[in-house]
């Protein structure tokens, strides 16, 4: 959470310790929800953020962490017309445009390419917050 306020994060939610995460979103908002959510687990937690996503709101999908299918509140897109934007996390090409656009992701943990077990470990541990990288030299 700390992590969060030194990257510029006013209000956090730490959906461990509060399952109920998205009505705290809309506490945090009077009510109104997010303009704008990153969803990068998928299915398990899409439908919590079409709770806490305001009506005319986008959503990014840019993970499916917990699978790729699952039951999915179409009338909570409609009823709220909400935006739902799938992101494919794309090439190295992609990123080093980002890059060039003053765009910096952030880089939680760099392990070697002996370590590629324990980057993975921990992708699905969920302990990182950011991009985990795999280094392979040259």
């Amino acid at each position: 959470m700390e992590r969060a306020r030194a990257l510029g994060a006013d209000h956090m939610v730490n959906y461990r310790s509060r399952p109920d995460w998205a009505s705290e979103v809309c506490d945090l908002t009077d009510g109104l929800g997010a303009d704008l959510a990153v969803d990068v687990a998928g299915p398990a937690t899409l439908n919590d953020t079409l709770k806490a996503t305001r009506h005319g709101g986008r959503i990014s999908l840019m993970g499916v962490l917990t699978g790729f299918a699952g039951p999915i509140d179409t009338v909570a897109i409609l009823d709220k017309r909400i935006t739902l934007q799938g992101i494919y996390v794309g090439p190295v090409m992609s990123l080093r445009a980002l890059t060039h656009m003053a765009i910096t992701p952030h880089i939680d943990k760099v392990f070697g390419l002996g370590d590629a077990n324990q980057a993975y470990a921990s992708l699905r541990r969920s302990d990182h917050m950011g991009k985990i990288v795999i280094r392979v030299a040259r």
